[in-house]
């Protein structure tokens, strides 16, 4: 289990890499985006240790969602956001706060998978 959160927090950040230094000919890009893997992965094991839905070995699939979920994220930030004038400085806080939301509702709606 350490390993695979480990391998999702090296592969997060490099699979969105390309896209940050895209983005950054354009418009200054903040480094957090980069972190956006690791902190959904950390909020989804804060979650679990404080026991919030259900706990099961099978539940950690989620954290591939949360993964997926923050690097579609970082792109829809770097092609949607940064586009639009009025949205560029906030876009980091705006995918932030998908991931933490995905991320809690994972936790609160998924049912107990079998193992």
């Amino acid at each position: 289990m350490i390993v695979l959160f480990v391998s999702m927090s090296i592969i997060g950040p490099l699979l969105i890499l390309p896209g940050w230094l895209w983005a950054r000919r354009n418009t200054p890009q903040s480094l957090w985006i980069l972190w956006l893997p690791i902190a959904g992965i950390l909020f989804w094991i804060g979650l679990t240790i404080l026991g919030v839905g259900a706990q099961s070995l099978s539940n950690i699939s989620e954290t591939f969602i949360v993964f997926m979920v923050s690097i579609c994220s970082s792109y829809l930030k770097f092609t949607v956001f940064d586009r639009n004038i009025k949205h560029r400085t906030r876009g980091t806080l705006y995918v932030t706060v998908i991931v933490l939301i995905v991320t809690l509702g994972l936790r609160l709606l998924m049912p107990s998978l079998p193992e």
